[in-house]
């Protein structure tokens, strides 16, 4: 349903929720339990560094890759026809594949699933060390629609692939399985 991977989460948060810390009879603010200050600040830490990765790998897969410039000049409901034949709902139209075709190697080439599995590492680490409830709650209940983004993601990349794969690019001088190089 949500995926596999936001069941760990919500659990870790629910955990949390439930157990929180601190004795409330103290005046000192910073009364949490060493361990979670260290966890929190720790998966806040890894959670940065998934996501600057993230970024970072999309900017490099920009830089010497296909300009946007041909998908700018569709209208949404063009954009979405195409997606449409990428995910392959509809079969692919021959004046559009070449469209087509760009729009699936841009799918592929997106690094959104790292900036989301960051940004999960980043509230989880955030609700270990905010001693706020309802912050908990919060991250709780963002989780399984972060899982559920990232397992989005994850069946567009799949799909973008197997267009790629079923539709192979005409001019390119790559020999098929079957062929004999001259």
């Amino acid at each position: 349903m949500v995926g596999a991977a936001a069941v760990p989460l919500v659990v870790v948060a629910v955990i949390l929720a439930l157990s929180r810390g601190r004795d409330h009879t103290s005046s000192d603010a910073s009364d949490l339990p060493t361990w979670r200050e260290i966890l929190g600040f720790s998966m806040q830490l890894g959670g940065l560094a998934v996501e600057f990765f993230g970024l970072v790998r999309s900017r490099r897969a920009r830089r010497g890759s296909l300009p946007d410039a041909p998908l700018l000049f569709l209208t949404r409901s063009e954009r979405k026809a195409l997606m449409t034949q990428v995910r392959g709902q509809v079969p692919p139209i021959p004046s559009q594949l070449p469209l087509a075709r760009h729009l699936a190697l841009r799918v592929t080439q997106r690094s959104s699933i790292l900036v989301g599995v960051g940004a999960g590492l980043l509230a989880v680490g955030q609700a270990l060390v905010n001693d706020q409830l309802w912050f908990t709650f919060f991250v709780a209940a963002a989780i399984p629609f972060l899982a559920w983004g990232i397992r989005r993601q994850r069946r567009e990349l799949a799909r973008a692939r197997l267009f790629l794969a079923r539709n192979p690019d005409p001019d390119s001088q790559e020999p098929t399985a079957g062929s004999v190089p001259t």
